[in-house]
């Protein structure tokens, strides 16, 4: 190949790149009436997430329990007090925010492809309120 369509093969490459990394920003997401963005790869990424969590009203953060490492891919169901499902969905990162409505809530949260390791928490979201949850999985480290 010649230099300058190797170079021009190279600016269409990175300007690619660095297109599909601004759109890879986590974005919100409306489903059932819920809100919610999940992300937190990346130092951008959390800075973006920072900037938006105070329009939520849920906070769940995954990582591993010794050495603290994010986690991500995290499956998350939020049942309502009376057991239907209103969000199933995936995180696709570290950080979960979610905005529902007052009310009693089940989150359960499991790492993707792991059967058995399911964890649930019930919690009340009140008005005016932030619930945040910290959901922790054995390590590499801790086997």
């Amino acid at each position: 190949m010649n230099k300058p369509l190797m170079t021009a093969c190279r600016v269409l490459a990175l300007t690619l790149a660095l297109s599909m990394t601004g759109s890879a920003l986590a974005e919100r997401v409306s489903t059932n009436g819920i809100t919610y963005q999940s992300g937190g790869i990346g130092e951008e990424e959390q800075e973006k997430l920072r900037t938006e969590a105070p329009d939520f009203n849920l906070y769940i953060t995954f990582a591993e329990k010794i050495s603290g490492a994010y986690l991500t891919d995290i499956a998350v169901t939020i049942r309502n007090n009376a057991g239907a499902t209103v969000l199933a969905t995936t995180s696709e990162g570290p950080w979960f925010f979610a905005r529902l409505p007052e009310g009693r809530y089940r989150i359960t949260v499991g790492l993707a492809g792991a059967a058995g390791e399911e964890q649930t928490r019930v919690l009340q979201i009140s008005r005016g309120k932030t619930a945040k949850l910290h959901f922790y999985w054995p390590g590499k480290e801790s086997q």
